[in-house]
């Protein structure tokens, strides 16, 4: 009885230890003023499993060496963070926070709140959109939600991820919000000039 108690056990204690793991890469991430870019993580995700990944994921099976294993990698990602961290930026795993992630994480600098960061940002994207930027010849994007006719930037790629939130929003105030304020305003002339020449035509009979 006892021994199947300890196994049953096995798998809780390794999901803490790689919950463990997951919250010290993203607060070491978010330490550098980082987030996950989601986009990249979808790619990677998309490409096929190497071996060596394979055979980790078959261990968190197996009770006892789930432990073993789950805890060898985070001995070895303790040692190597810096290493890995790096890594990570070459292949584009993280993009920039923003002003105000970036304040709440100094306010609260630890793993549960970098994850916790993570997952807003991952919601809020579901929902936001983006700017191409070849509308300034450059290449790069600038994602973006509107909140009570207020810009919120939510970070960029390529030269977006160059700019500052505020030359960021100068972006999308001139490029989509003052063009849909002139497309509105070029309905209504035409709606005028429409009913006008109605009238006129009415008139005339």
């Amino acid at each position: 009885m006892n021994i199947i108690i300890l196994i049953i056990a096995t798998y809780p204690v390794t999901i803490a230890i790689n919950a463990a793991l997951i919250g010290s890469a993203l607060k070491d991430a978010a330490s550098n003023g980082q987030v996950v870019n989601k986009d990249q993580a979808r790619e990677e995700s998309k490409k096929e499993t190497p071996k060596c990944a394979k055979i980790y994921f078959l261990t968190q099976l197996v009770p006892f060496l789930n432990i073993a294993s789950s805890g060898l990698m985070f001995t070895i990602y303790m040692s190597k963070k810096f290493s890995v961290i790096n890594s990570l930026n070459k292949d584009n795993f993280f993009k920039s926070m923003t002003i105000e992630e970036q304040k709440k994480f100094e306010d609260n600098p630890t793993g549960y709140n970098a994850i916790k960061i993570n997952s807003d940002r991952a919601i809020e994207e579901e929902f936001s959109t983006f700017l191409d930027l070849s509308v300034i010849n450059e290449e790069g994007k600038i994602y973006y939600i509107l909140q009570d006719d207020k810009i919120k930037i939510l970070g960029g790629e390529g030269f977006g991820n160059l700019l500052t939130t505020e030359k960021k929003k100068e972006i999308i105030e001139n490029f989509v919000i003052n063009k849909e304020i002139n497309q509105e305003n070029n309905t209504s002339e035409k709606e005028e000039e429409k009913q006008t020449k109605q009238t006129r035509t009415r008139k005339k009979f």
